[in-house]
């Protein structure tokens, strides 16, 4: 998934995809190399997780990866 279009304001990186579903596989992406680099420094991760419309791509996404160990995770 490559981003149609990427800008940086107020040093916040932005990125447009092509579809929600895009938006929603790379958001999972980054959340989970996050949670994995936080699971090996601790051993354990705590996540907030919000349920609304936008969101639910992004939860399909995170919560099918399997390099994500959620054993390790409390939500």
């Amino acid at each position: 998934m490559k981003p149609i279009y990427e800008t940086i304001k107020d040093e916040l990186p932005v990125s447009v995809y092509q579809t929600n579903q895009e938006m929603g596989r790379a958001a999972a992406e980054k959340a989970a190399v996050v949670i994995r680099n936080v699971i090996r420094e601790t051993g354990r991760a705590n996540i907030i997780i919000a349920t609304g419309n936008s969101q639910l791509t992004f939860l399909e996404a995170l919560g099918t990866r399997e390099d994500v160990d959620w054993s390790r995770i409390n939500v």
